[in-house]
């Protein structure tokens, strides 16, 4: 087994938390017992909008051995965005933070940070994120763990989270899908928006201000995610599309690219047998040339609609015709963003 590092138990000074109408600093920094202060105890008594608010949007089932973005939100009593303020997150036994390890992170200019949880064992587990101590405001959301661990998987290395003790685990089950004998699972997601690698922000539409230079425009493109894919099973499988789910709504299905060849082509998209592994792609988000993205597939404008849990489900066929399909969630925001280089 490898070894997990300790979400360290920090002591805050709050006085980022005069933003959510207190009055004072508190909290300690000699190592006291405000440094033992954790997501399991009792000082957490606030509720959402009495001093300001706090989210958590995290994927609603990873398969083990692989990972998922969620991001969390800090706004103060008005609504307006938090920056610089500590966030810090662990989960129950069972669901790994990888990023950040540390499970703390300072908000950005819009009141964010982002990380990426990993399952490593069949449950359903808490992940739980809170502001410094004095802000009294803690969010917690339940990821569900399914599937059976590949073999010689043993964890993330070098991964943190697990402080809150252990989860709901329902022990070894099917790989997932719609043929649980397939061996077909998605280990990983990423999302690129434009200029944008490995980010969890969408630019719904382009600005009409310019970059801090004063004369370089915004960089604006399409929204494109990237899967990778493992095949256990006896069978070549043959990816054929991806759906995805925002809200209530299914887009799709849409094509899938990899090795510089279109699942729509004359060269098929294969996962090989016993083993196989692959890295695809497909655009989610349509840049238009007049500034707006539009949800690929469809004629429905994305627009700013915040942090919301986004579903991808990756259809296939084995060599004998049966179907497979495999679902992988990233927590993400839309937003009009001035994106610069």
């Amino acid at each position: 087994m490898y070894t997990k590092n300790i979400l360290p138990r920090l002591a805050f000074v709050a006085c980022g938390a005069l933003l959510f109408g207190l009055t004072g600093c508190s909290g300690a920094t000699d190592g006291g017992d405000s440094a033992s202060e954790d997501l399991g105890g009792s000082q957490f008594i606030a509720g959402d909008g009495t001093v300001g608010k706090i989210s958590v949007v995290a994927p609603d089932a990873i398969n083990v051995a692989s990972t998922g973005g969620f991001t969390v939100s800090v706004t103060d009593a008005s609504g307006a965005a938090v920056r610089d303020i500590k966030v810090s997150c662990d989960t129950e036994q069972g669901l790994a933070i990888i990023e950040p390890v540390t499970g703390v992170e300072l908000t950005d200019r819009y009141g964010r940070i982002s990380g990426v949880v990993g399952c490593e064992t069949p449950g359903s587990y808490q992940i739980g994120c809170r502001l410094p101590i004095g802000a009294n405001l803690r969010k917690f959301q339940t990821v569900h763990c399914s599937g059976t661990p590949p073999s010689g998987f043993t964890g993330f290395d070098g991964a943190g989270g697990g402080g809150l003790g252990g989860g709901s685990n329902t022990g070894s089950g099917g790989s997932g899908g719609s043929d649980a004998d397939s061996g077909f699972a998605l280990t990983s997601i990423v999302i690129t928006d434009g200029p944008a690698e490995a980010t969890s922000v969408i630019d719904t539409a382009a600005s009409t201000a310019n970059c801090s230079s004063g004369t370089e425009d915004e960089l604006f493109g399409d929204s494109v995610v990237s899967f990778d894919a493992v095949n256990d099973g006896n069978q070549d499988i043959r990816l054929t599309n991806f759906t995805f789910r925002v809200g209530s709504t299914t887009y799709g299905p849409i094509s899938i690219t990899a090795n510089g060849s279109s699942s729509s082509g004359s060269t098929s998209i294969i996962v090989g047998a016993n083993g196989g592994t692959l890295t695809f792609t497909g655009v989610f988000g349509v840049a238009l040339s007049n500034g707006t993205k539009l949800f690929a597939g469809s004629s429905t404008a994305m627009t700013a609609i915040g942090s919301t849990n986004v579903q991808f489900t990756v259809n296939g066929v084995t060599e004998d015709g049966q179907a497979v399909s495999q679902k992988l969630s990233a927590g993400l925001n839309f937003q009009n963003i001035l994106r610069c280089s």
